[in-house]
């Protein structure tokens, strides 16, 4: 269980931080009128005029998400196979030592 400490602290900040915004937007929601919040368009029509500027840069954009992807993956892979090593390592230390493995 310890080889997953670093991602069950990663979790516990992500979530709190995930809580901490969508508390504060549940607050803002229905006071966007008086605090002179006034839009004309709604969200689809923004994203679409901003998706038709992005256009011309798609492979990049598809690049970059690739390798975050990589990059994530790697990350929590190397945490997980670096836990698995420090313990298969001490176990063997531990039993050519003639120690129980408790």
């Amino acid at each position: 269980m310890y080889e997953f400490y670093p991602l069950v602290v990663t979790g516990a900040i992500v979530g709190l931080f995930s809580i901490v915004l969508l508390a504060a937007y549940l607050s803002v929601k229905d006071k966007k009128q008086s605090m002179g919040f006034e839009r004309q368009m709604g969200d689809r029509e923004i994203m679409g005029r901003l998706m038709h500027y992005a256009k011309p840069y798609r492979k990049q954009f598809a690049l970059v998400g690739g390798v975050m992807l990589f990059s994530i993956a790697y990350d929590i892979l190397y945490l997980c196979a670096g836990g698995y090593a420090a313990k298969d390592g001490t176990e063997n230390y531990l039993k050519g030592a003639g120690r129980s493995v408790c």
